[in-house]
């Protein structure tokens, strides 16, 4: 069985960003706009995000609902730069609305709840060994253990939606052939895709908490940037992931 080149999967990634750097900064430019305008209703609408009420919680939702159209369009878009070339997307971004980014928009959605009910589901199975064993005290001890016990939680989710996550270039370059198809591509390589695609934007993710935005305006500009452009790299590299595997285990179609 053929491993998928993870070394080759960055430099891939981060060389047809830079590439493209131009025409995805002019398309995904309104999404980022839209992000903000929604991010800055959010943040006027409810300023006491933190305390739990049923209005805030009717407003989570919504701004969930808000923010998959723009969260579609804007992988949509690199997908398909990454996998058929700039031509393949209008200068200014995948707008408007086609039957592609509905069933992308679609799948967002159901492969986040699956990722909610395995993260719960496996996170009550993990506390009940703890609790079993009488080490509850270490969940909440903070340090590294503690943290490492949280982390547990979300392998097993991050695992699953590693591999369903192959469905979002597929979808994006129609070339979508349904679940056990892209379970498929996978298959000899799960655990390589498991680092590319749910590892390393953890670790990008925990490195933007050392970022300082907000201290200053400029400092604040070059921390949103950047937060995009680690976002758009983190697409990438799952674009040229499906394109590897795609080579390795031929999609089954007809499911």
């Amino acid at each position: 069985m053929q491993k998928l080149p993870i070394l080759r999967v960055f430099n891939d990634a981060l060389d047809v960003v830079w590439q493209n750097r131009k025409v995805l900064f002019i398309a995904l430019l309104p999404t980022v706009v839209a992000y903000y305008l929604i991010a800055t209703l959010a943040g006027y609408l409810t300023p006491n995000s933190n305390e739990f009420s049923f209005s805030n919680v009717v407003f989570s939702y919504l701004w969930i609902l808000l923010y998959i159209p723009v969260y579609t369009v804007f992988a949509v878009t690199v997908h398909r730069v990454v996998l058929l070339g700039h031509q393949s997307i209008p200068w200014y971004g995948q707008f408007p609305f086609t039957k592609r980014e509905i069933q992308f928009g679609v799948y967002v959605l159901g492969a986040w709840i699956l990722f909610f009910i395995i993260f719960s589901f496996s996170g009550n199975i993990i506390l009940s060994v703890i609790n079993g064993l009488n080490f509850s005290e270490l969940v909440v001890s903070g340090g590294f253990i503690g943290a490492m016990i949280h982390l547990s939680f979300l392998v097993p989710a991050g695992y699953v939606l590693s591999r369903v996550s192959l469905g979002f270039p597929a979808i994006a370059i129609d070339n979508y052939f349904g679940w056990k198809s892209i379970w498929s591509i996978s298959k000899g390589n799960s655990f390589r895709l498991f680092f590319c695609v749910s590892a390393i934007p953890w670790m990008f993710g925990k490195l933007t908490e050392y970022l300082p935005g907000g201290v200053h305006l400029i400092i604040g500009i070059f921390y949103s940037f950047s937060l995009f452009v680690m976002f758009a790299v983190e697409i990438a590299i799952l674009s040229v992931c499906y394109k590897y595997l795609v080579q390795i285990n031929e999609p089954i179609s007809g499911d």
